[in-house]
């Protein structure tokens, strides 16, 4: 008989149990599972929704534009296309190098739908637990999915509901971050992987956009992002990664609805673009690696 989702979740606690990472986000307490909710010792309760995840934030979710298409787009693009093969193989270098151990601890920090997160479960061993955190409430019930397989929580990048150095790993791509609770959660010598587009990254795409006047043309800059970064962690390490993708009608279509630059477009300019937009995409970008120092 199949499992039901929040059952998926009870056997994924029963592996990874929360008194072991989790932590209140009120008080900063662990916290313990009693049921199907987790309690701290201040009695701050958070119960679980049916469909396994949990919503673990002081923020009030509002109307976004990361809705449900959107992130079925982006599984699609991430699963069945080669798009971020690249990235993914790079990552699996970096943790292969990098780190002595096996991580037990795997965090993405704005997972979204949670498909780069089970992509790299096939790098690491089964031991290893992975969470994926994000405040859009479509990505993270999407990721549901992937229940048993990693575990899906509503939660704020600059309050996160994981004790103090717990985490070995914590990913960002293409995401905003928050160094400072980054840094709280991660092991002395964990890693954070930092993702950011360079100027070609979908150059493809707005040049196509730009052919059409649907917007004004333009460049990416990451030198303030770089800055932040390597004044968080000094000593990091860069990965340049570029490649060129073929992507099908179709998967053109699924780009077009996880890129943010096509938003303001109708329909009909949106399947103009498609038709015109090339074959082959680019990824252009850099992996920023940091250690976390004693």
């Amino acid at each position: 008989m199949k499992l039901s989702k929040k059952q998926l979740t009870t056997q994924w606690l029963h592996s990874w149990p929360i008194e072991d990472w989790g932590a209140c986000i009120h008080c900063g307490l662990p916290l313990h599972q009693e049921d199907s909710s987790f309690v701290c010792p201040h009695h701050h309760r958070f119960d679980g929704a049916k469909q396994g995840y949990y919503y673990l934030s002081k923020t009030k979710l509002s109307p976004t534009k990361y809705d449900k298409e959107l992130f079925n787009a982006r599984r699609h693009i991430i699963q069945n296309t080669a798009l971020y093969d690249a990235l993914h193989r790079q990552f699996d270098t970096i943790i292969s190098t990098q780190l002595t151990k096996a991580p037990t601890l795997v965090i993405d920090a704005g997972s979204g739908e949670g498909s780069h997160l089970m992509r790299m479960r096939q790098y690491l061993p089964k031991s290893t637990a992975f969470i994926g955190v994000d405040l859009a409430k479509d990505g993270i019930q999407l990721a549901t999915e992937y229940n048993g397989a990693i575990f899906s929580i509503i939660a704020d990048l600059a309050n996160l509901p994981i004790q103090d150095e717990t985490a070995e790993i914590i990913f960002s791509i293409l995401s905003p971050a928050n160094y400072q609770e980054f840094k709280r959660i991660l092991k002395p010598h964990g890693l954070v992987i930092k993702v950011i587009p360079n100027t070609n990254y979908l150059v493809e795409v707005r040049e196509a956009l730009a052919q059409y006047h649907l917007v004004e043309p333009t460049v990416y800059d990451n030198s303030k992002v770089l800055e932040v970064f390597t004044h968080h962690f000094p000593d990091c390490h860069r990965y340049l990664i570029h490649d060129k993708v073929h992507l099908s009608y179709q998967d053109k279509q699924a780009l077009l609805k996880m890129t943010p630059l096509a938003w303001q477009l109708s329909e009909e300019q949106k399947e103009q673009l498609v038709q015109s937009l090339s074959n082959q995409i680019t990824l252009d970008c850099t992996v920023l690696v940091g250690h976390k120092l004693d």
